[in-house]
């Protein structure tokens, strides 16, 4: 488990201004430090705010975990704690006042007023709220949506578990939208508003007081089936060390694509590099460097852009490989005709059979075609990009800027997914490859390598990360997602040359330097053999470390277990981030051996920070396919406007996906968990028979 060590708001303070240097730079000022505690006051992190004239407000949390400083929350086993908890546990006979952030609770408690808060509006289900069991609370909302779902979210839990409950009637206080109780208590001489403004209430009374369409009889409250994704944590470039992590600032700063884009594009293209004179080994097991990534992203956040920057080196050297291939294809030509003519002549001349075939042994082997250049493709079928590893380089990458086109094509068709995504994840493994051909039998392709990076738009990454098939094969468990926020209507344009960036060059130099080296092969000039790299016994520790922390979470009610196969093969993409990492560093690369602590640590946090990514997408609902079939069921009723539908009319004549009762019965029961449809006790005639199982729909 992680720990917390405990440290001072100073320290703090000092550490913050270093780990949030890049806002400083960009015109934030840290305006407040907000300190977490435990029962007895020991501080156990802190979220900061930083405010911009012209941006806003942003919030990041600090902590020092496992004794080093980091730009996230510790995990809470129970829940986060709530803020001033050692003031609730001092004072345990006083109400308790809950709103919306921390600022909110400071100038309640600059007034002497007990006040807590969990943070903002979407932090409710992640906090521990135990700590106000059995005792008086107030709730004090902002005054918009998201603070009314704050004090319902918060009532909900609550519920029987308060002695009494309040809530602030924030329709009554005149507060402009968004306002607070900072806002009131400005305008108002520090003083709280009185009069009937507290209705004592429970959850089910909340809905008068703020008005809501579930006070209709049998209906539930209206839920959106995919919730909202939470803000993603900040990308942590500084683990991908100098000159990867230097040549992502340098490419989000001018481009001003999302950094976790721009990182995950750097990450890609030096696995192509790497992954081709190296495997990573431990404790005998073999593992290829190769490395699978997801992007997504809105159409023009810039991943063309990106995409091009970070495969320059590998596009260089493609053409390179062509025009050597285009003077190689003329010498081939020349000796096959040379050689079929030779053949031609000796089989004329030896009319006896002994005498053919020791004049074919004499003349030695047929010319062997020299191997395709291409290195990088789009969208190839799967047995195209088998070809491709057959007969041209051994190495390869399949990107795609436009992942979609890869998705919707021939090869991830109805028919021959299943194929395409075994044939990637054994190539993801490391597997030969079996290719059986019409006319002339079958061979073994040994030694091959592929990375992948696919940029997709949000709503072909609902296909992929809720598509049944590719979750229980496994090929999304083999994938590194990004889902970053968008940085549009932030960028501003900057007049400069990314060409002529220092840490662009860096990096362009040093993967040219690994591509221009010679692979290690084994019989034939494809087949590669790469050298084994190891952890050294310090990056090993640490790494078991790693491996038994994500399998404690791996349980039925870890932290985990709704992305259990990611979560299963977490360990090894550490090994496979922290060999690029390592190879990167590495001199020359074919002098690298071994694999050092601060690699592997580098590639914990890595690995780390694309779980979360993975939990935020699934909790969602993004990449839970049930709530997405649920979903596809509500579209289906609001295009065709059914006020009523039966069960067989579901199965029947709705989704191709839903074709059985049962299937339908389900989905119809989240909807009616969500609002969406409240079963009929009595049936409904159709088709001129009564049916049992109907609902009335409200979408």
């Amino acid at each position: 488990m992680v720990t917390t060590t405990y440290s001072t708001t100073e320290e703090a303070r000092q550490v913050a201004e270093k780990l949030l240097s890049h806002f400083l730079s960009k015109g934030y000022s840290i305006t407040a430090l907000h300190q977490y505690t435990n029962e007895e006051g020991n501080p156990l992190f802190w979220r900061v705010r930083l405010d911009h004239p012209e941006k806003g407000k942003e919030i990041r949390p600090i902590a020092l975990i496992d004794v080093e400083w980091k730009i996230k929350e510790p995990k809470f086993p129970n829940g986060t704690p709530l803020y001033n908890l050692h003031e609730i546990h001092k004072r345990p006979d006083e109400t308790v006042w809950i709103v919306e952030g921390e600022k909110c609770a400071d100038a309640l408690m600059t007034l002497g007023i007990l006040s807590t808060t969990s943070g903002g509006s979407t932090s409710v289900e992640k906090a521990n709220w135990s700590s106000i069991y059995n005792r008086h609370i107030i709730i004090w909302p902002d005054n918009d949506n998201s603070g009314i779902e704050y004090a319902r979210d918060i009532l909900s839990i609550l519920v029987n578990k308060v002695v009494t409950s309040e809530v602030v009637n924030v329709n009554q206080l005149k507060l402009p939208e968004k306002g607070d109780c900072v806002d009131w208590l400005m305008a108002n001489d520090n003083k709280l508003p009185d009069g009937d403004l507290y209705p004592l209430l429970d959850p089910k009374a909340f809905e008068s007081l703020y008005g809501d369409e579930s006070d209709e009889a049998g209906w539930q409250e209206k839920q959106p089936l995919c919730r909202s994704l939470p803000e993603p944590d900040p990308y942590p470039v500084d683990a991908l060390g100098d000159i990867l992590g230097g040549a992502v600032e340098a490419m989000s700063e001018v481009i001003q694509a999302p950094k976790a884009i721009c990182a995950n594009s750097i990450l890609a293209s030096a696995t192509l590099a790497i992954q081709g004179h190296v495997d990573v080994v431990i404790d005998g097991r073999i593992r290829p460097a190769s490395n699978f990534f997801i992007s997504i992203g809105e159409s023009g956040e810039r991943k063309s852009a990106v995409d091009h920057q970070a495969l320059k080196p590998h596009y260089d050297y493609q053409e390179e490989l062509r025009i050597t291939h285009k003077e190689e294809l003329k010498v081939y030509h020349r000796e096959t005709e040379a050689y079929k003519k030779a053949k031609d002549d000796m089989l004329k001349k030896n009319k006896v059979y002994d005498e053919k075939l020791r004049a074919l042994e004499n003349l030695g082997d047929e010319p062997i075609s020299p191997l395709r250049p291409f290195i990088v493709s789009e969208e190839p079928t799967y047995e195209g990009l088998v070809k491709s590893l057959e007969l041209g380089q051994a190495s390869q990458g399949l990107f795609s800027d436009e992942g979609g086109r890869f998705i919707g094509g021939h090869g991830m068709n109805s028919d021959n997914a299943l194929k395409t995504a075994s044939g990637l994840s054994g190539l993801w493994d490391g597997k030969h490859i079996s290719r059986v051909r019409a006319g002339d039998g079958s061979s073994l392709l040994v030694g091959r390598r592929l990375s992948l990076h696919l940029m997709v738009q949000p709503n072909i990454a609902q296909m992929i990360l809720s598509n049944r098939m590719l979750m229980e094969q496994g090929l999304l468990s083999r994938c590194l997602c990004v889902y970053p926020k968008s940085t549009a209507g932030t960028r501003k344009y900057k007049s400069i040359d990314l060409t002529n960036s220092q840490a662009m060059r860096a990096f362009h130099d040093k993967i040219s330097e690994i591509l221009h080296s010679p692979y290690t092969t084994g019989n034939a000039e494809n087949e590669l053999q790469p050298r084994q790299v190891e952890l050294d016994s310090d990056a090993k520790k640490i790494w078991q470390m790693f491996h038994n922390k994500v399998e404690e979470q791996l349980s039925s009610f870890g932290q985990l277990a709704s992305i259990k196969g990611l979560g299963n093969k977490a360990p090894e993409h550490a090994l496979r981030v922290a060999t690029v990492l390592a190879g990167v560093d590495t001199p020359r690369i074919s002098n690298f051996s071994k694999i050092s602590n601060g690699y592997i640590r580098n590639s914990t946090i890595l690995t780390q920070y694309y779980l979360g990514e993975a939990l935020r997408s699934f909790n969602s609902g993004v990449a839970d396919p049930i709530l997405q079939e649920a979903n596809k069921l509500l579209e289906w009723l609001r295009t065709e406007n059914k006020k009523v539908v039966t069960l067989s009319e579901v199965y029947q004549y709705g989704p191709n996906s839903i074709r059985d009762a049962r299937k339908a019965r389900n989905l119809m029961e989240i909807l009616v968990e969500h609002g969406y449809a409240l079963p009929l006790i009595n049936g409904v005639e159709f088709e001129g028979k009564v049916r049992r199982e109907a609902y009335e729909v409200r979408v």
